[in-house]
């Protein structure tokens, strides 16, 4: 397995970015992914963190119709609408 420095990517070059956890995550820590959102807005990235209460790792494949899942669908579409069509980057 390659390992990598944390945080040696994050820039204020990174697009902005929308960061969805889970509050009871056994694999993804909530306390590390909350670490990395304050370390990417610590490098100025445009960034917005939103925590699903209640929610595990897994909650949008196990239970596609709860509650946790209807926010994270709709925080998705509404973070994607502000943001607006992407860059066209075919130059």
């Amino acid at each position: 397995m390659t390992s990598f420095p944390r945080q040696s990517n994050l820039s204020a070059q990174a697009p902005p970015t929308l960061i969805l956890a889970t509050q009871k995550d056994g694999l993804a820590p909530t306390e590390s992914v909350i670490r990395f959102a304050r370390k990417a807005s610590e490098a100025e990235i445009q960034m917005e963190r939103v925590l699903i209460p209640f929610a595990n790792h897994a909650y949008d494949q196990v239970a596609s119709n709860s509650i946790g899942n209807q926010l994270r669908l709709s925080v998705t579409e509404r973070f994607l609408r502000e943001q607006g069509p992407a860059p066209d980057r075919r130059e």
